[in-house]
């Protein structure tokens, strides 16, 4: 008795094993076309979820002193809509540099301002129009007048 229901166990283990490896096999090398929707006689892949894409990117370095300046925050706003607030905003990394999503008309201002103080030297603030087809957007921000005398 204990050996045929010993056996039996040992053809369900087999029989178990060869159905795992054959699906395994079978989904593992399907085609994308195939797993992923209908191809070409269906709906297709299925959507992929998140944000979308933006259409237009914003990215440039934030130069000052002749050396990349970090913590810097850059704002886009709309020209389109003047008024209505940031579209988008950032601050530049250790590298100075930085990237934006604007939304919008296509025509955007960009203001570059010194938030940190004198962490990183200080900097006036700098306002600049900018269009998608003018690609990168490299600025060089003036460093502030700094006085080494004491007030009495």
């Amino acid at each position: 008795m204990k050996r045929i229901a010993f056996t039996g166990r040992m053809i369900l283990r087999k029989i178990l094993i060869s159905l795992m490896g054959a699906a395994a096999f079978l989904f593992g090398s399907c085609p994308i076309e195939i797993c992923s929707g209908w191809g070409e006689y269906g709906p297709g892949p299925a959507p992929e979820y998140g944000a979308p894409i933006p259409y237009e990117y914003l990215s440039g370095t934030v130069i000052g002193n002749e050396k990349p300046i970090p913590g810097i925050y850059v704002s886009v706003y709309d020209k389109e809509e003047s008024g209505s607030g940031s579209r988008d905003y950032a601050h530049t990394n250790d590298y100075g540099v930085y990237y934006l999503y604007p939304h919008g008309s296509g025509s955007y201002t960009v203001r570059f301002v010194d938030v940190d103080g004198p962490l990183n030297g200080e900097f006036h603030t700098k306002v600049v129009d900018w269009k998608p087809e003018d690609g990168l957007l490299h600025v060089v921000l003036e460093p502030k007048e700094t006085t080494d005398e004491q007030p009495e």
